[in-house]
C-alpha cells in the first residue's frame, strides 16, 4: 500500500465525501422508497455502464472498479429497470393481488385468513411482529384492537418528480463543477461555500428571509447579463453552438443539524465554530515558526544585554 501522507490525506478525505454524501442520498431514498440494495445496483451499473461507454477494457474497468471480470459481464447484461428488492412494496402488491385476502384481517392466524397467514406466505423475510411494526411506521396500515387494516398500499412518497428532478441537476451541476476542479481544471471554476455556526436559532428565519431577497435580487441582475449573450444567428442558433454547454450558477441555502457529525473532521484537519477547515499540520508548523522567531529574536536582542 502507498503510506506517502499526502495521498494517504486525500484517500481518506475522498472517502469522508462519499461517505456523507451516501448518507444524505440514503435520506432521499427512504422519503421515496428506495432501498439501499436498490441503491447499490444503480450506482454499480451506472458507473460501470459509463466505464464501458468510455471503451475501457474488461481488465481496464476491473482495475478502476474492483470487481471481477465475471460481476462486470452480469452487471451490463442485467436489466436493470425493474426494482426487486423492495420488499415492502412487494408484500402489499401482493396483498393488494391475492383475492384470499381482505383489507382488513385479524392479526393472529386461529382462523384463516389472518394476517399471520398472509405474513407466512408472502413476508417470511420478516418476522410477523417486525413487518406489522414496518408497516404500521410507513402509514400503510392501522391496528385496531386484533386487527390490521390497510390505509395505503403505495409504498414511494407522494414527492412531486419536478422537485426530484430539480434536485438532480442542482447536484449534477454542483458535481460537475467539484471534478472540474479536483481533476485540476484551469481555470478552476468558482465553488464557494458561505457559512457560519454564530447564529442564533431564534434569528434563523430572519436571516434565512433576509439572504433569500438579497440572493433573488442579484439572480435577477445576473439572468440579465447572462441573457445578454443569447445572439441568435438567423438560423435560429445561437453564435457559438451554446446548446452544448450549459452554463450557470447553482445557489441554494441550507440548514445542517450536528454539522460536526456530518461535515466532521478528516485526518489531520479540523473544523472551527465558523466552519473553517484547519490543516493542523500546518497549524503546528506555523506555530513552531512563530516560536522559533520569538527564540531567535530574543537571543539577538542587544537589549537583553
Amino acid at each position: 500500500m502507498n503510506k506517502e501522507p499526502q495521498i494517504d490525506e486525500t484517500r481518506e478525505a475522498a472517502e469522508a465525501l462519499f461517505m456523507d454524501t451516501a448518507r444524505l442520498l440514503l435520506e432521499i431514498a427512504r422519503h421515496t422508497g428506495v432501498t439501499v440494495k436498490r441503491m447499490r445496483q444503480i450506482m454499480n451499473y451506472a458507473q460501470i455502464k459509463a466505464l464501458d461507454e468510455e471503451g475501457l477494457n474488461r481488465f481496464e474497468i476491473m482495475a478502476v472498479a474492483g470487481f471481477s471480470r465475471r460481476a462486470i459481464r452480469l452487471m451490463l447484461a442485467e436489466d436493470h429497470r425493474r426494482d426487486r428488492t423492495d420488499l415492502l412494496a412487494r408484500f402489499m402488491d401482493f396483498w393488494s393481488s391475492d383475492p384470499q385476502y381482505p383489507d382488513e384481517l385479524p392479526i393472529k392466524g386461529f382462523t384463516f385468513p389472518s394476517f399471520q397467514h398472509l405474513h407466512d406466505q408472502y413476508g417470511s423475510d420478516f418476522t410477523s411482529h417486525g413487518l406489522l411494526k414496518v408497516l404500521q411506521q410507513r402509514g400503510l396500515v392501522e391496528v385496531h384492537g386484533d386487527n390490521v387494516r390497510v390505509v395505503q398500499r403505495v409504498v414511494t412518497a407522494d414527492t412531486p418528480p419536478e422537485v426530484l428532478d430539480e434536485s438532480r441537476r442542482g447536484i449534477v451541476s454542483l458535481l460537475t463543477t467539484a471534478i472540474h476542479n479536483i481533476r485540476g481544471g484551469r481555470p478552476r471554476h468558482l465553488q464557494r461555500r458561505l457559512h457560519t455556526r454564530k447564529i442564533p436559532a431564534a434569528r434563523l428565519p430572519e436571516v434565512r428571509a433576509a439572504v433569500r431577497a438579497r440572493v433573488e435580487a442579484f439572480m435577477a441582475e445576473l439572468i440579465e447579463f447572462m441573457d445578454g449573450f443569447e445572439v441568435f444567428a438567423e438560423s435560429g442558433v445561437a453564435d457559438g453552438d451554446p446548446a452544448e454547454i450549459e452554463a450557470g450558477l447553482g445557489l441554494h441555502w441550507f440548514e445542517i443539524e450536528n454539522p460536526q457529525q456530518l461535515i466532521g473532521d478528516f485526518a489531520g484537519h479540523r473544523v472551527t465554530e465558523s466552519g473553517e477547515i484547519i490543516d493542523v499540520g500546518q497549524e503546528l508548523r506555523n506555530r513552531d515558526m512563530i516560536r522559533a522567531g520569538k527564540k531567535s529574536h530574543k537571543t539577538t536582542d542587544p537589549d537583553s544585554n
